[in-house]
């Protein structure tokens, strides 16, 4: 990714050095955004028609300084019942700079509450699909970063109506083009409605090509035409004989779920980080929570070390892990600022963007940082020499390495309460999860938009047991999200989730110690002291399964910390402590066989194996079978040591399943993420076993 090269002309206005073109009208920006692509998409009239908790679909393929968006979200608060929810996507090959951003923005001075929300979360801004929440949860903007022509089939879900802009055709040929206008129209509901603010022929010519029914209008300012449409394709388009792509991409056990929505209540098992993003999410969209942990406090297993790092280990290659690890960055960098701004978290207490510095440790590890180094943006990472990382880190480090500037430290259980924190969550502990079923329910639509007659409907009712004794609750929906102990439910039991041991070592402060600024990483990680203490580890035990400290895990961190930084080692006086007395802490990661989060509505394993059968002999049949679910259940599970990056982009890919939105993330790594996915492989691949292989850490080698 590479930030925009702006210049500013003797009006103050942004120029694209890239495309030698201004970025919006020199008569009026806002005022050509409102009646080019507001007024010419309807949308004051469908924003003030939308149905309670209905979400409209947006589409744009250039963002710019982001004013069309600012402009749609203006007219949404305008118009729009309380209740619904804007789901803005635009497309940006290069996206401005926080600085170049503001500065942009600052003549729009009727829009300033507006673009002052926007720009406290426009950070961590990397390649991807990367989501931004604003307006407690109402307005989600989704910045797809790259080129328009490969985002856009990325999408997964369909657009209501599309702003078609960008540099001019005469400035940025290769976007206007016959190959964009199809996949506009790929990703279109029928009837969804577009325009435009260039009249060319050729794009007119396109689009109707495409699908779509074009017509003029008088332009904005000195343009004296311009474009709008709608999308009505003909039926023998609609009815074409699907590719072998096409029909791979829409596999049906991808497909949404079909459960309905009805009363917005929901139970989510589990109080770590997914847990608590998930119910949190949930509670932003008018869901009632009932959260349950079978703990007496909340963040007690995985999530429950003192403090965890936001560190991303990454591939040169971007394999689905490391964009995955990307875009979950990105979204949680947003989300500890927004907790921040809310009051819930304080900077420097609570969590602290201090910087990761990733060591090379060993000639593997240069040759790895170095690929990196070279592969992605100095914005993310950046290489550094063993005298600058010392400089950074403020103590003495043995090795060179790996800058990660907007990377830092969480304590879990503090982020877990400010989620939680919240009026629609309600908060059951001391209770462990004994079955899970469903029950008849005739309950009232609450969602007119997707109400139903229908009384098939079911709940579901989860029994716990308690110091008090048993207890039920019942929901239209269930989450679960408490890591392995998922599978022992029979709805879930087939799914190749497997727990692996890691101990951290906790160090006290010294006041040599204090001089640590940023986190260091090399085979495990030493966190600036936080409430007086240093947290030192973590290791990777594939063989034990209790929860006793180790003395030999204990030695192994300590050994790791010598090799990351002797001075640090000595100034915390590491040597001068018997094993035996060391404080510490194990937990258990919960992990995948491809170290994937599972993320989705639950597939009903025996109808699934018997609905897709054929596929065992022939792995390029697929039946077009509707993929069976259990209606109602979902699970966030699988983030091993990456929680703290992984849960929370996965609670929100998991409510645009339980809603059914446009997905704020690509497809293929919705698909990747998707519990579906290990059954497809046991019939694909019968006789592989789908088990991690011992010890491969958890993590990209």
């Amino acid at each position: 990714m590479t930030h925009a090269s702006i210049s500013w002309n003797e009006a103050g206005e942004p120029m694209s050095e890239h495309f030698e073109d201004r970025y919006f009208s020199s008569d009026d920006g806002l005022l050509e955004a409102r009646y080019v692509f507001l007024a010419h998409n309807n949308l004051a009239k469908r924003f003030s028609e939308l149905a309670p908790y209905e979400t409209i679909t947006i589409g744009e393929t250039g963002f710019g300084t982001g004013l069309n968006f600012l402009a749609t979200w203006e007219l949404f608060c305008k118009n729009a019942p309380a209740t619904t929810h804007l789901h803005f996507l635009s497309a940006e090959l290069y996206p401005l700079s926080h600085k170049d951003m503001s500065q942009a923005l600052s003549r729009w001075t009727e829009l300033s509450p507006l673009i002052e929300e926007f720009l406290s979360v426009y950070h961590g801004i990397h390649e991807g699909f990367q989501t931004l929440s604003l307006m407690e949860g109402r307005v989600t903007l989704t910045l797809m970063i790259g080129d328009v022509k490969q985002v856009i089939p990325k999408i997964k879900g369909e657009v209501d109506a599309w702003f078609l802009d960008g540099f001019a055709p005469s400035k940025n040929p290769e976007m206007w083009s016959d190959e964009l206008f199809t996949l506009l129209a790929q990703k279109s509901r029928i009837g969804a409605t577009l325009a435009t603010f260039t009249s060319a022929g050729f794009v007119r010519r396109g689009l109707i090509r495409a699908g779509f029914e074009m017509q003029k209008d008088q332009g904005f300012g000195i343009k004296r035409e311009m474009l709008f449409g709608v999308y009505a394709p003909d039926e023998a388009y609609l009815n074409r004989r699907l590719t072998r792509k096409e029909r791979t991409e829409n596999a049906p056990w991808f497909r949404y779920s079909d459960h309905l929505i009805k009363t917005r209540t929901s139970i989510v098992i589990g109080g770590g980080i997914a847990g608590a993003t998930s119910a949190y999410l949930l509670a932003k969209r008018g869901f009632k929570v009932t959260l349950l942990e079978k703990n007496g406090e909340i963040a007690r297993e995985g999530s429950g070390n003192p403090q965890g790092i936001l560190y991303l280990k990454l591939s040169a290659h971007r394999t689905d892990q490391t964009r995955f690890l990307i875009e979950g960055f990105g979204y949680t960098l947003r989300l500890l600022k927004m907790l921040t701004a809310e009051g819930k978290l304080v900077e420097g207490t609570d969590w602290a963007q201090s910087g990761v510095l990733q060591l090379s440790y060993s000639e593997k590890e240069v040759k790895r940082n170095h690929n990196l180094d070279e592969a992605f943006n100095d914005a993310l990472l950046y290489g550094v020499s063993s005298e600058k990382g010392s400089a950074i880190t403020n103590i003495e480090v043995n090795h060179e390495g790996l800058f990660f500037p907007e990377s830092g430290w969480v304590k879990p259980r503090r982020f877990c309460e400010a989620l939680l924190d919240h009026p629609n969550i309600t908060l059951i502990t001391d209770c462990e999860v004994l079955s899970l079923s469903k029950i008849p329910s005739k309950e009232t639509s609450q969602d007119t938009s997707r109400a139903t007659s229908k009384s098939s409907q079911h709940h579901w009712k989860v029994i716990t047991q308690s110091a008090h004794g048993e207890n039920a609750f019942e929901a239209e929906t269930v989450v679960l999200a408490n890591a392995t102990e998922s599978t022992m439910l029979y709805q879930t039991a087939e799914l190749p989730l497997k727990n692996i041991r890691g101990q951290v070592t906790y160090l006290p402060e010294t006041p040599e110690s204090q001089s640590l600024k940023s986190v260091i990483c090399s085979d495990g990680y030493i966190s600036p002291a936080a409430d007086g203490m240093h947290c030192i580890g973590a290791t990777f035990n594939f063989e034990r399964s209790d929860r006793a400290l180790s003395k030999a895990e204990h030695a192994q961190n300590l050994t790791m910390l010598k090799t990351a930084s002797g001075p640090l080692y000595h100034a915390l006086n590491a040597d001068h402590y018997p094993l035996e007395t060391l404080q510490g802490r194990t937990a258990f990661r919960s992990t995948s066989p491809d170290y994937l989060p599972i993320v989705g509505p639950v597939p009903h394993f025996e109808r699934f194996m018997i609905d897709y059968a054929v596929i065992e002999k022939d792995a390029n049949n697929i039946p077009n079978t509707l993929c069976t679910f259990h209606k109602g259940l979902f699970i966030n599970a699988g983030h091993g040591s990456r929680g703290l990056i992984t849960a929370p982009l996965s609670a929100k890919l998991l409510l645009d399943h339980i809603e059914k939105n446009t997905f704020s993330v690509e497809r293929d790594l919705v698909e990747a993420c998707h519990p579906a996915r290990f059954y497809i492989r046991m019939l694909r691949f019968p006789k592989r076993h789908d088990n991690p292989p011992k010890n491969h850490q958890d993590k990209e080698m």
